[in-house]
């Protein structure tokens, strides 16, 4: 801290020599006529070195004290950006990680899709066909039904026209007579039932 005074000291000797040097050279230059404008300037140099002397003596601790408190400040706010960009890197790689992890899972739900599609598609077929084979037995059995009806008509009528072709048969082989004895017949057989024992 002394040698930074010592030296600020020597530097404001060293401007007033040099002030003071040249004022002389200027006046030795010239003449009494421009002493008044180097005796001015001269002045203006001390006014400039007293006033400089001033701020360095009595404003230089409260500039420094500034200075200093907003360099901490300054380097606590560097701190703590680099804190916030850390953590923004670090959240930005955890997002890296957690976007690759999801163009994975994408993938795997794709996959999963694909496969639930054709086990939806499979079960589909499987059902069309177990209908078509119901809907197939139901028309055979239907089909038989039929069948049978039809034969069973068939064979009613087929009976039916015989016992009218053997009626019509009968009728023509057997005449009046024949008719009658039969008649007589039957009379007979239903006579012995109805008389009383």
């Amino acid at each position: 801290m002394n040698s930074l005074r010592l030296h600020k000291f020597g530097l404001i000797i060293f401007t007033m020599v040099l002030v003071l040097t040249f004022a002389v050279s200027a006046w030795g230059a010239e003449g009494p006529s421009t002493f008044r404008k180097v005796w001015d300037t001269v002045w203006l140099f001390v006014n400039f070195g007293i006033l400089v002397f001033v701020i360095v003596k009595f404003g230089r601790k409260p500039l420094m004290d500034f200075l200093r408190g907003h360099g901490s400040e300054i380097s606590e706010n560097l701190g703590k950006i680099q804190a916030v960009l850390e953590k923004a890197k670090a959240e930005y790689a955890g997002s890296e990680e957690r976007l690759a992890g999801l163009e994975q899972r994408v993938a795997e739900l794709e996959a999963l899709k694909k496969q639930e599609a054709e086990r939806a598609r499979q079960k589909i077929l499987d059902e069309a066909a177990q209908n078509s084979e119901k809907i197939l037995a139901e028309a055979r059995d239907v089909a038989e039904s039929e069948i049978k009806k039809a034969w069973a008509t068939a064979k009613a009528e087929l009976v039916e026209m015989a016992v009218e072709e053997a009626e019509k048969l009968i009728r023509e082989q057997i005449k009046m007579e024949d008719e009658a004895r039969i008649i007589e017949e039957y009379v007979d057989r239903l006579s012995p039932q109805d008389q009383p024992s």
